[in-house]
């Protein structure tokens, strides 16, 4: 009996030791999920991997929202952060420090005492916000950003913009990755998007995008090789519906998208290599 009693404890022993030898660490989790850009981007189409922080404020406390902001955070959180549920959550003081870790993109940051990134982002999302307006203020003030707004054509002919789209996709299959998107609509007003999948249609290209406007959820959107600009609809909705264009606060619009920020999104892609090859 005793000995049967000695062999059970030595065969618990052993599986423990066998358990923890094929146990997967939490950083080789995090990079088995961030392998690949199609994993990253599953992972981030979860509900609770989404930026829970609507667009909201603007620059010098201006109504014109934080879209670029929100959606290169959006970014940067999905490439770049891991959350750790057993350890204590932050104080406002460390979340905000976090916050700015995240916006700075270079380096893994490791957000303490939260299951997902949605419930961080519930907690501190005035935090969240008010960091993205002072991101944007400096990017307007000092690095003069809103240029970009002004230098693009807002409707092309149908010629100049299907050329045009074909290049956003190169320009996408070559960066595989999230890729963001300024929308020119007219005059000084500019939208802004991730673009998350991207393929070439007979008719046209299928876009999977993540908008700011509403941040929960991705949305399929079809833009034919036929149009002259990306008609918005507004027809967002939480049933992913195809519509041909892109809805938004804008209601209906002509747009033009242009490609921006590949240099960051280049950093942040180094930055997770360098880190899952340590």
């Amino acid at each position: 009996m005793l000995h049967n009693c000695f062999m059970n404890i030595l065969i618990f022993i052993a599986s423990l030791f066998v358990l923890n030898a094929f146990a997967e660490t939490s950083k080789e989790v995090f990079c088995r999920e961030h392998s690949s850009r199609a994993a990253i981007v599953g992972n981030m189409h979860d509900y609770n991997n989404m930026l829970s922080v609507g667009n909201e404020s603007g620059f010098l406390g201006l109504n014109t929202g934080v879209c670029w902001w929100h959606s290169r955070f959006q970014r940067n959180l999905s490439y770049l952060v891991q959350v750790d549920p057993t350890l204590p959550q932050p104080t406002d003081k460390e979340a905000k420090a976090l916050i700015q870790e995240i916006i700075a993109g270079n380096k893994i940051v490791i957000i303490p005492g939260f299951q997902n990134f949605r419930m961080f982002c519930l907690k501190f999302q005035t935090s969240i916000n008010n960091a993205l307006v002072g991101w944007m203020n400096k990017d307007f003030i000092v690095k003069q950003q809103w240029f970009k707004a002004f230098n693009h054509d807002s409707i092309m002919s149908v010629a100049d913009f299907q050329s045009h789209m074909n290049e956003v996709y190169r320009d996408f299959v070559e960066a595989d990755g999230l890729m963001f998107m300024m929308l020119k609509v007219h005059g000084p007003i500019a939208h802004a998007w991730l673009i998350t999948e991207m393929s070439k249609a007979n008719d046209g290209w299928n876009l999977t995008i993540v908008d700011s406007i509403s941040p929960l959820y991705p949305y399929k959107i079809f833009i034919s090789d036929s149009a002259s600009s990306i008609i918005a609809s507004g027809k967002f909705s939480q049933n992913k519906e195809y519509w041909n264009a892109g809805g938004s606060m804008f209601g209906s619009y002509e747009a033009v998208g242009y490609v921006y920020f590949q240099p960051e999104l280049r950093r942040i892609k180094k930055v997770l290599n360098d880190y899952c090859s340590e």
